[in-house]
């Protein structure tokens, strides 16, 4: 297990798919598709589009790609793997948080992606878009 972090650290995704049962690598709980998510590893997640694996595999927060990807940060990727596959911004993770809601705090990435859920007609109440302390009329309030 050692080694594959080292890799994962490294950035280095063509060594870590030389590993036999690769796709059953899990450390804490994530699988290797969250660890990318969490690293930003583009390449490494573009593979496994293009292997048609199931991005709506959820860790056990019930965190996805998605959640992930703007928990840490890596808005741009999020941006562009949402609207590969649209339905992951309506996965609720175990606080019952949709992704859109680890955005909140860059407020213009969370009104891209909003926009991007209203223009595909997927319903989306504000009222779902809060934190177990603040709903996001009282986040932003805060944050002005």
């Amino acid at each position: 297990m050692e080694d594959i972090l080292h890799l994962l650290n490294d950035n280095n995704f063509k060594e870590i798919i030389k590993i036999k049962d690769y796709d059953n690598i899990k450390i804490n709980e994530n699988n290797l598709i969250h660890l990318l998510a969490i690293r930003g590893n583009e390449e490494g997640l573009d593979f496994f589009i293009k292997q048609n694996i199931d991005f709506n595999i959820s860790n056990n927060m019930g965190l996805n790609i998605i959640h992930l990807l703007f928990k840490y940060g890596w808005d741009n990727l999020a941006e562009k793997y949402y609207k590969i596959h649209p339905q992951l911004l309506h996965n609720v993770d175990s606080y019952l948080y949709l992704p859109i809601i680890y955005s909140i705090d860059r407020f213009d990435v969370f009104l891209k992606c909003y926009n991007f859920m209203k223009k595909n007609n997927k319903n989306i109440d504000l009222n779902d878009v809060s934190t177990q302390n603040d709903n996001l009329f009282i986040k932003l309030i805060k944050k002005s």
